[in-house]
């Protein structure tokens, strides 16, 4: 009961939402231009029985499990992306904002009512745990990101509350089924997709374990001890903390491993590589004066920051002021606990602050995993699932003080979660008024619109959208390939080569490759057409000898390049030069006949035919005639995932421009084939179905042994 009550105060937007004709889109980032149309991708190859892990629409292709942030084999994104269309990102934000309410509510209950199991519950007590579990996720936190579009760091994050309390029971009652459970937990938060959020929650329940073992006998940490409970192993409490620790660490990462050891695969090639760890860690640090949203709910995100310094996360510290109340009475109550507590939510705090703070530039280095994600503001997430069990403990806490002032300052206490719930509960509907929808049809293209583009761009090239539309990834739905899009990870080579699109300083870190002028590296991207609005004067005027051959609904225009190149073809001249990024810088004034290949490769000064045979997710067949030895160039992404075959034979792949790929042929005619098999997919697959059946084989063991 306590538990659906906090759901129903943290995520009833959501729920509302789902039987409104709009879709919430939040403040129309990443869940208009990245969540709706990659799930509605996914869906649409999961109802024609194939799961690709190759998107050859965005970024001239893109292995997805490189960016395993969309939770890519996570079941509750398969089964959303399958049976809820373009509802699936509302579906999933729904049900995890839930999941996370409940979770933290079922965490406070085996942190302070366990002793207490065989006595009835009173309303007292549901209030207690419903408020702990409506500030844990009605909390800025949390629906910072909701607003901001992160559907995969909500679900991965729903997972926390549930992985501290599985491994709680397994370390208080160290049996196979409860660390089973507890690893279950774990993998499946990895498997939702963030790795930050997995992050964050280890690193939370790390300060859990140092609150639990403020009390002398590291049981309770809500400070009511058993004193007459008999230990139930013979090692001692820290011992078997850090024992159940390693065990659910290393089950989770061998149930999760069909997710995360693709993406570990492709790690030396990442874009990460361009930024420095306290690049990274400090983007988009804010201002220690956006703490006070703490207590301030009208300081939504987007792009007109209310605050100077803030950006989409602007929310991300929101409790409410009578939740601070409550926490305040719980840890002052709580002594030595409550201290060890408030210490933990304050180091976090502080590390929020990024670079505007003085620790976390102190420890970036020192601290392992902390100069590996950016958002500082995230650090909250961990901070405000502690300060939610510390709201927890004001009710049960006072409650049991002694003397003739513990009815009155029960029922004061419970006035105040009930007020604190309605503050969240206010706050959680701002993100959610008429702004922040948008109908169905404004989510994607229409019909008509789909195949003017189909028809025009085909198979042979690719489109180009202008930056302000944020559409570079809906042409998947559409069976139209574009040179740009938005990816969490990328390789370092994409992220180079879109610095280019873009205009960006070369070496410059980016997710987002956008298509800003005309150049030699949009060009070498076969792009043939351009979309943008009719308004936009300026990239109008930047495209102007590219002629409009349409005018789409919504008052877009599509214009045609002059003179496209292929997106397969034969080269007559080819110049070596095997350093990627030095290869990438030479393309400017370069001849559209020569290309730039990273060995030395024959030239076909009679030149030959090259036809795109077929083309799917994880294959590419081309149809080639040529007299002499030639190099075949296909303007698809370079990837260690792609392998070619000439007629069958095997055939060592040549990196082409710096970013594409391309095999060498002898004379006469040949099919070349590509085929992608994501690096460490077969492997991680392996592990993960071996540790499930180990896992259950030693429960239902023990199970037998046990009867």
């Amino acid at each position: 009961m306590a538990g659906v009550l906090a759901a129903g105060v943290a995520a009833w937007p959501l729920w509302v939402g789902l039987f409104r004709a709009t879709r919430y889109v939040g403040n129309g980032t990443d869940l208009y231009s990245y969540q709706f149309p990659l799930r509605r991708l996914i869906g649409a190859w999961l109802r024609t029985g194939e799961l690709a892990f190759w998107n050859p629409y965005a970024l001239s292709g893109i292995a997805l499990h490189d960016a395993f942030q969309l939770g890519l084999t996570y079941p509750p994104s398969l089964a959303a992306a399958l049976l809820c269309g373009d509802r699936a990102s509302e579906v999933l934000l729904a049900v995890h904002v839930s999941w996370l309410a409940i979770g933290t509510s079922q965490l406070a209950a085996e942190a302070w009512l366990r002793r207490d199991a065989s006595a009835e519950r009173s309303w007292h007590d549901t209030i207690g745990l419903a408020v702990v579990g409506a500030v844990a996720a009605g909390c800025g936190p949390v629906w910072g990101h909701v607003f901001a579009g992160h559907v995969s760091f909500v679900q991965a994050w729903s997972w926390t509350p549930w992985l501290w309390w599985s491994t709680l029971r397994a370390c208080r009652h160290p049996t196979l089924r409860g660390v089973a459970l507890a690893c279950t937990v774990a993998g499946l938060q990895t498997l939702a997709g963030h790795p930050q959020a997995v992050y964050l929650g280890a690193v939370g329940l790390l300060a859990l374990v140092a609150v639990a073992g403020s009390r002398r006998d590291g049981r309770e940490f809500h400070g009511h001890v058993e004193s007459n409970a008999p230990e139930r192993s013979g090692m001692p409490a820290s011992v078997r903390f850090l024992a159940v620790l390693a065990a659910v660490a290393g089950g989770g990462a061998a149930l999760s491993a069909i997710q995360w050891l693709p993406a570990a695969f492709s790690l030396e090639e990442s874009n990460r590589s361009l930024a420095t760890a306290h690049e990274i860690a400090f983007a988009f640090s804010a201002p220690i004066a956006t703490l006070r949203t703490v207590f301030d709910d009208a300081a939504l995100g987007g792009s007109s920051a209310r605050i100077p310094g803030m950006s989409y996360h602007e929310t991300l510290a929101f409790v409410g002021p009578a939740a601070v109340v409550l926490a305040a009475v719980g840890i002052g109550t709580h002594r030595l606990v409550g201290l060890v507590a408030a210490a933990a939510i304050g180091i976090l705090l502080a590390l929020s602050l990024g670079s505007h703070g003085p620790l976390l530039p102190a420890v970036v280095d020192l601290l392992p995993g902390a100069g590996t994600f950016r958002v500082p503001g995230r650090w909250l997430a961990p901070a405000s699932l502690l300060f939610a069990l510390t709201v927890g403990w004001a009710l049960p806490g006072v409650a049991r003080t002694a003397g003739r002032r513990s009815g009155l300052w029960r029922w004061c206490m419970t006035l105040l979660a009930l007020i604190a719930m309605v503050g969240l509960a206010r706050f959680v509907g701002r993100h959610d008024d008429d702004g922040h929808r948008r109908p169905s049809s404004a989510l994607d293209w229409t019909a008509d619109d789909g195949a003017i583009l189909r028809g025009a761009v085909g198979t042979a090239h690719r489109l180009a959208t202008a930056a302000a539309l944020r559409q570079a990834n809906w042409c998947g739905a559409h069976g139209v390939a574009c040179a740009g899009g938005y990816e969490p990870a990328i390789t370092r080579t994409a992220n180079l080569y879109g610095n280019r699109l873009a205009g960006r300083a070369a070496l410059a870190y980016s997710i987002n490759l956008q298509v800003r002028s005309p150049s030699a590296w949009l060009d070498r991207a076969a792009v043939s057409h351009v979309l943008h609005d009719d308004g936009d004067r300026q990239f109008g005027q930047a495209f102007a000898n590219w002629s409009t051959i349409a005018h789409l609904s919504g008052g877009r225009t599509l214009r045609a390049h002059p003179q496209p190149y292929s997106r397969a073809g034969i080269p007559a001249h080819v110049h070596v030069e095997p350093d990627t990024g030095t290869a990438i810088e030479m393309l400017e004034g370069l001849p559209p006949d020569t290309v730039i290949a990273d060995r030395p490769a024959p030239v076909s000064a009679m030149g030959g035919s090259v036809q795109l045979r077929d083309i799917g997710p994880h294959h590419v067949e081309l149809d080639v005639a040529t007299a002499t030895p030639a190099l075949v160039v296909l303007r698809d992404a370079y990837h260690a995932g792609w392998h070619a075959t000439i007629d069958g034979a095997p055939a060592e792949a040549v990196r082409v421009d710096g970013a594409y790929r391309g095999v060498v042929v002898s004379t006469g005619h040949h099919l070349v084939t590509w085929r992608f098999s994501a690096p460490g997919l077969a492997l991680g697959a392996t592990i993960s179905f071996c540790a499930v059946l180990l896992m259950g084989g030693a429960v239902i063991a023990a199970r037998n042994l046990r009867h």
